[in-house]
Order: C-alpha cells, then sequence, then structure tokens
C-alpha cells in the first residue's frame, strides 16, 4: 500500500514523520496540509547521517530534483549545508537550479538561491563554491542559458564575484572571472567587487581579526589584479530606481573608504564614546555602560586596522604604477628621447619626488585624486 509521493515498500529510510503522514492519509481519509517529497526528506537525512551510498541511491529516486520543502530548501540547499560534494555533483548532473529562490521568503534569506547561500557561508566551503560556479560557468556557454534567464538571475550572476570576494577566498574569486577575465564586474548599483568588499568591511565588521583576514585576501587578489585600485564608481552609471551608494559623484573604492565609511565610522565612535563618558560620570545604567565600552572598544581597534595598515598598504600598491611611469622616463632607452623632458632626472631625484608627493599630500590634494 502506499501514499502519493511516498513509496513504503522501497523506503530506504522511513523517518517517524513519514509514517505518521502516511497514516494520517490511509486511515483518516485526509490528505496531509503540506505534501512532502519523502525521498527528499530521506535524502536530508542521509546527508546529515553523513551516509554516502543512500545518499546517492536516493538522488536516483527523486522525481522532482527542485522540488522545495515547507522549510523552502531544495535538496541542493541541503547539500551545501552538508557540505556534501558527493550528493551535489549528481543533483547538478540531474538539473538541479542553483538559481531557484525560496518558496517561502524572509529578511535573512530573501537573497539566498543556492549558489549564494554557499558564497555566504564562507571559506568552508570553498570546494562547494567552486563546483557551483565551475558548472554556472558551464551553463553560460550555451547561448540558451542566458537567453532565457530572468532579470532577476541575471543580477545575481552579475554579483557572485562580489559575494566570493567578500565572504570566500581568492582562488574561488579567480573561479568567478573565469570566463569572462573581468576582475571589475558591476553589480546593479555600479560597484565592482573590491569596491562593494571594502566598504562592506569598512562599514559594518566588527571583528578586527575578521577585517584583518578579509582585506589580507583583498591584496593578495589587487595584487593578482590592479585594474580594481583605479576603477571607480561613477553615479551617473547607477541604474534607474537604484540608490546612491556613494556620496561622490565618482571615486576609487579606497577614496570611499577614507572619506565616506572610515569618516562615519569615526563620527559614530565618537557618539558612543560621548555616552560612554555620560554614564560613567553619572552612573546611570551599568549594564549598558559594559555593552557600550566593549563596542567602542572593537569599532576602534577596527578604525585603527583601517587607517594604521589597509589604507596604506592599498595606497602604496595605487601610487606604484606612479613610481613605474617616473622611472621608466629616466631608463637610457625610454626616457631618453630629447622630446620627453623628464628623462633628465636621475633614479635619486625621482625616488625623493615619489616620497614627497606619497608624504606630504594635504587632505584636500588625496581627496581630489581618490575622489
Amino acid at each position: 500500500m502506499g501514499v502519493v509521493g511516498i513509496d513504503t515498500r522501497n523506503s530506504i529510510y522511513m523517518p517517524k514523520y513519514h509514517i505518521r503522514m502516511a497514516f494520517y492519509h490511509i486511515v483518516k481519509g485526509k490528505t496531509p496540509r503540506y505534501s512532502m517529497n519523502v525521498f527528499g526528506d530521506q535524502l536530508v537525512q542521509a546527508m546529515e547521517d553523513k551516509n554516502t551510498r543512500v545518499s546517492t541511491l536516493l538522488v536516483a529516486k527523486l522525481s522532482n530534483v527542485n522540488y522545495q520543502t515547507i522549510q523552502r530548501h531544495t535538496a541542493l540547499h541541503s547539500a551545501i549545508f552538508y557540505n556534501d560534494l558527493t550528493v551535489a555533483k549528481l543533483l547538478l548532473a540531474k538539473g538541479a537550479n542553483m538559481m531557484l529562490m525560496p518558496r517561502n521568503r524572509t529578511y535573512d534569506n530573501k537573497h539566498e538561491c543556492a549558489l549564494l547561500m554557499a558564497l555566504k557561508m564562507g571559506e568552508q566551503r570553498a570546494e562547494m563554491q567552486s563546483l557551483l560556479i565551475g558548472d554556472m560557468r558551464a551553463q553560460m556557454t550555451h547561448h540558451h542559458y542566458t537567453e532565457t534567464c530572468s532579470r532577476k538571475d541575471l543580477d545575481k550572476i552579475e554579483c557572485v564575484s562580489h559575494y566570493a570576494m567578500l565572504y570566500s577566498t581568492p582562488v574561488v574569486f579567480s573561479d568567478t572571472i573565469e570566463h569572462n577575465l573581468d576582475a571589475n564586474t558591476r553589480n546593479v548599483d555600479n560597484m565592482t567587487p573590491y569596491m562593494h568588499t571594502i566598504r562592506e568591511v569598512a562599514n559594518f565588521e566588527r571583528d578586527v581579526e575578521v577585517c584583518r583576514i578579509k582585506m589580507g585576501h583583498v591584496i593578495t587578489l589587487v595584487d593578482q589584479y590592479p585594474e580594481m585600485l583605479w576603477t571607480r564608481y561613477n553615479r551617473v552609471d547607477v541604474k534607474v530606481g537604484r540608490p546612491y551608494v556613494s556620496e561622490k559623484k565618482t571615486s576609487t573604492g579606497l577614496g570611499m573608504v577614507i572619506f565616506e565609511c572610515i569618516t562615519e565610522r569615526c563620527n559614530r565612535l565618537s557618539v558612543d564614546i560621548a555616552q560612554y563618558e555620560a554614564e560613567i560620570q553619572y552612573d546611570t545604567i551599568p549594564e549598558t555602560t559594559c555593552i557600550l565600552q566593549k563596542r567602542i572598544e572593537k569599532n576602534a581597534a577596527v578604525v585603527q586596522f583601517f587607517k594604521a595598515e589597509f589604507i596604506p598598504n592599498i595606497f602604496l600598491r595605487m601610487m606604484q604604477p606612479v613610481f613605474v611611469a617616473l622611472s621608466m622616463a629616466t631608463h637610457v632607452r625610454l626616457g631618453g628621447n630629447n622630446g620627453c623632458g623628464i628623462g633628465v632626472l636621475h633614479n635619486d631625484t625621482i625616488h625623493m619626488i615619489f616620497l614627497l608627493l606619497l608624504h606630504d599630500l594635504d587632505t584636500a590634494d588625496l581627496e581630489q585624486m581618490l575622489c
């Protein structure tokens, strides 16, 4: 005897939930409130149990590989959650849709198709991320894939490299741009992955060690793709209906960090410090005072990291092409042309000019250069 969606004769796992649902359907003569896919639910249990043999058998039994449970997960979502590469490969081979959005959306999962969910889970899902990105790239080689994608799916594809830089490793980021070699892909807000990442971290991250790790990845990537550094955000290119990300009409990523993100963070820090001093003076609410003190310490550490470590490192990398250009001008062949007036300078003079430029810029000059 069987029930729609439930094959009790060939069941490998028969959780109590499904026995109860089958009984409810047969004995009570009623349809369960939620029609569940038993093989899908058994597959989730098998992945949780790390039972690869059973998982493999159950994938073959799935009649709808993109079925969504009441918890809104597809089987691919669950494979990502349990980091089951074997099942993920089998599901993709059966046509699992990694761009499928949750059926029941909340604020936390509203953008969580399987691909973006994997990227948001961070470096511990790097292999899974590379697998999904490789499959996406393979599909994109067929023209019909991008032609049949919805506008929302295309928007998600455009931000994959942004998620990869913000949440994952340099290797995964390189995987995302392998098909077009464009490290400066723009999302719907006209932001490149580099701009998006350093702004997100500078604005919102409170753990200085997380900042150090993520910005270390960023430095690795700008060394590989130096074209990121001088690329500019332009407000005139923002899509109609989108909010402006930067107060500046045009700005490099570092310009936004220095003159908007860190400045605003310092302003918030000043407000917290003033509130903390007032509470200490009047000893009003000790519990909130302790919480406030920890927040001040964390934010101060992040600001110090950006000012003392990240910003100088990035600025030096931005100035390196300037130094190279000046050095080329003094080269015997490249700068020896009589028409090249700078060629009369010696290397030590070039070095002195570069250092003066680097260290004697005032705030207004720096803002004009970077924004």
